[in-house]
């Protein structure tokens, strides 16, 4: 059985979501210099580390890449240039057209904060929207003034306080003036910096970099990027990342290893070996070059560069598929991890009981019966497991979903997903192990818990109540009509743990075989 990845904590995950919407941001032409004074600086504080900023009304995908999607409809590049038309076509009208700041914080508490501001035009309604889309789950504080369209958007909105932001030293504002002068020429502009107290934190432990980013001491690489200016103009499909270092030593330094940590860092965090390649290739295709204390990486509209450019966002297609799909086996992990625990402790898979002793037919779903197993122990003891899941009592737990069985978020879905439902599934027929009408253990699963699908993932528009047995009752005709489609791939759970990506266009013989716990079919996934 393959070894489940580590759950990623909560910090990176709305880190990573703050990234992904950098990128679509990125898609964006603008004016610098047309925001309203003050706007910048009031995004800011002594904990912020990055800043972005938009005009909106120049939000646009570039037109070489538009034309890469026309002419590769069936590829994962055209779903790619769809989604991000989707995205840049709604931030665009929720910002009616204006310039908008977005900055990330570093608290001294473990919360993330995530500050926005626009001209008073923008709705703080619109504005978070978007943070929602992000983030379903992050909290929302709209600080608002008379003049300007504020809000907190973080993990813990109690410990920051308005009031509790403190004013930046003169040398850290003067880093960040320095970061945004650097690419003002660009319509679009990110600038990035490590805040002071992280710094003195820095120098005091000297840390080391993980193994997976290559080891050794960290110096280099805190001295080689005291901060980061990214410009992107999309109407001429270039920008320009600058990246300031200590001495001009420092930038050497830098420039000679950043390739190596880049390879580092995608061989780690890339699941898909084809998708990790793929972007090694283009990071080899990166030249960073040395312009005295500073590291400069120019994408220019020459021939060779939007070559480059369009490589890239091929490059980029192919890996939204690989990310999403290795965060839903995470979870697919953890059910089957929890129902091989319930199963030993009970000895009976939580497909027909409701309570241990008694084994009656349950009103609850397996979901539920597996809470104490993946954590939620609690949460678990607040049911009453002799009635329905949507019984006066059951029915007021509803809220409480925990995160696990929340769909993760795709870019491309335009379908609305109702409140407490999850898309996480098993699959119920005639020969499967869920829906029968008798108490089942693994060991009636003749068929080989190996060969035998446990769970799977639905489209978001089939979700089902996560706390309701009502589950996924295929079409045999069509036994793959309602799962999740990762571009022709759609991710189960076997009964051994086991989790893989399936192809949705396999024989349906085949997909009927592997939910089938005792047919004696001999099942092919090639």
């Amino acid at each position: 059985m393959k070894k489940a990845l580590t759950t990623m904590d909560r910090k990176k995950l709305y880190l990573r979501h703050l990234f992904s919407a950098a990128i679509t941001l990125g898609s964006a032409a603008s004016c610098v210099g047309q925001e309203r004074p003050g706007l910048a600086q009031q995004s800011i504080n002594s904990s912020s580390m990055l800043l972005l900023k938009v005009d909106s009304s120049q939000l646009a995908i570039p037109e070489s890449i538009k034309q890469i999607g026309a002419e590769q409809k069936d590829k994962p590049i055209a779903t790619l240039v769809e989604m991000s038309q989707r995205n840049v076509t709604s931030f665009r009208e929720l910002t009616k057209g204006q310039t908008v700041f977005m900055s990330l914080d570093m608290p001294h508490t473990n919360a993330i904060l995530f500050r926005a501001a626009a001209p008073k035009n923008v709705l703080s309604a619109d504005f978070e929207k978007i943070a929602k889309y992000l983030a379903p789950e992050i909290a929302v504080a709209d600080r608002s003034t008379s003049e300007v369209t504020k809000l907190d958007i973080g993990t813990n909105l109690e410990l920051e306080s308005p009031s509790g932001a403190v004013a930046m030293s003169a040398e850290q504002a003067a880093k960040w003036q320095a970061a945004l002068e650097a690419t003002k020429e660009f319509p679009v502009q990110c600038a990035m910096l490590l805040p002071d107290y992280v710094l003195k934190t820095f120098d005091e432990i000297k840390p080391e970099l993980p193994e997976a980013l290559g080891g050794g001491s960290a110096d280099w690489l805190l001295d080689g990027a005291k901060w980061i200016s990214i410009g992107v103009d999309t109407k001429k499909a270039t920008a320009q990342i600058v990246i300031q270092s200590g001495s001009e030593e420092s930038a050497k330094t830098f420039t000679k290893n950043l390739p190596k940590l880049l390879r580092s860092i995608v061989s780690k965090s890339v699941p898909d070996k084809e998708s990790s390649f793929a972007l090694t290739v283009l990071i080899g295709m990166i030249k960073p070059e040395r312009a005295g204390d500073r590291v400069v990486v120019s994408l220019t509209d020459d021939e060779n560069n939007q070559t480059l450019l369009q490589f890239g966002a091929m490059v980029a297609s192919s890996i939204m598929t690989p990310i999403s799909a290795s965060t839903t086996s995470n979870r697919l992990m953890q059910f089957a991890l929890g129902l091989h625990n319930y199963e030993s402790a009970y000895e009976i898979i939580p497909t027909y009981a409701n309570m241990a002793k008694t084994k009656a037919k349950s009103g609850l779903s397996w979901r539920v019966h597996i809470l104490p197993f993946i954590g939620f122990t609690e949460l678990y003891q607040e049911f009453k497991l002799d009635e329905a899941w949507d019984s006066p009592h059951n029915i007021k737990l509803l809220p409480k979903m925990p995160t696990i069985y929340s769909p993760i978020a795709d870019m491309n879905e335009t379908v609305e997903l109702k409140p407490y439902h999850t898309t996480y599934a098993v699959p119920v027929g005639k020969k499967t192990v869920f829906g029968q009408e008798e108490p089942i253990r693994l060991r009636n699963i003749t068929d080989g818990t190996s060969n035998t699908i446990a769970f799977v993932e639905l489209k978001r528009e089939h979700a089902v109540p996560w706390t309701s047995p009502e589950e996924y009752p295929f079409d045999e005709s069509n036994p793959t009509a309602k799962l999740r489609n990762y571009n022709g791939k759609t991710v189960i759970a076997l009964f051994d743990g086991f989790v893989t990506n399936v192809k949705l266009d396999l024989p349906k013989e085949t997909w009927l075989a592997l939910f089938s716990r005792n047919g004696g079919e001999v099942v092919n996934l090639d």
